[in-house]
């Protein structure tokens, strides 16, 4: 819809870990979870005074396509009428190491095992991709 900026700043999403996949109809949603920013801790091991980070929330409504550690497409956006499986649940539990915007239409995020899923946005009409953060909304 607008495209990926260039200069676009997503320093906040690395470092955290994939803990929700969730798809419907038209979009697949992603949650990259909260840090805990401080905290005192009983002798216990209880967390007392915890301060969070807030998630990061990816919604995806263009194509999308992963990849393997060895470059291998092992899932990605299709018809759900032409589809046998997803793949894309590789990702739980792995942590986001880094980002690249590609182009204006691309951007890839990569994760600790080496895989690789990019955003695609492919719509003149639509929102592709958002990113809630915080106070942050990003629209593309």
């Amino acid at each position: 819809m607008h495209g990926f900026p260039s200069n676009l700043d997503l320093s906040y999403l690395v470092g955290r870990e994939l803990t929700y996949l969730g798809l419907d109809c038209h979009h697949l949603y992603l949650t990259l979870n909260g840090e805990v920013l401080s905290a005192d801790r009983r002798e216990s091991g209880v967390l007392d005074n915890v301060v969070m980070d807030s998630d990061v929330k990816i919604g995806i409504g263009g194509d999308w396509s992963l990849v393997d550690s060895s470059g291998y497409v092992i899932d990605e956006s299709v018809e759900h009428s032409e589809r046998r499986s997803y793949q894309v649940h590789v990702l739980l539990g792995q942590i986001l190491t880094e980002y690249t915007v590609v182009s204006e239409t691309t951007l890839k995020l990569v994760f600790g095992k080496g895989h690789c899923l990019s955003l695609i946005d492919n719509s003149k009409m639509y929102e592709s991709v958002t990113i809630a953060y915080a106070d942050t909304y990003i629209v593309v």
